[in-house]
């Protein structure tokens, strides 16, 4: 899944989105770095690094937004917590 989410922010405007209890972050990607082994994603206020090794899983749309999305992957840490989507 790792090259398919490279493919997709390497061509395409994303968008990044969190929902946690009381907390909902919805923002564009401002600005994509590709290193060799991550990638990483400046949002307004801070950054989000995606490691090769993290789990990936493509999904339909990030959670509570009722929305079509072209392309959509939720994104977990090293520890298997949930830290986003990103989309288009």
């Amino acid at each position: 899944m790792y090259e398919e989410l490279l493919e997709l922010v390497k061509g395409n405007k994303i968008k990044y989105h969190i929902y946690m209890d009381d907390l909902l972050i919805n923002v564009d990607v401002s600005r994509v770095e590709i290193e060799c082994n991550s990638i990483k994603l400046f949002i307004p206020g801070g950054e989000i690094t995606i490691w090769d090794s993290n789990k990936i899983v493509k999904c339909r749309r990030p959670d509570n937004l009722i929305i079509q999305c072209s392309h959509c992957f939720r994104i977990y840490n090293q520890y298997g917590d949930n830290i986003g989507f990103v989309y288009c």
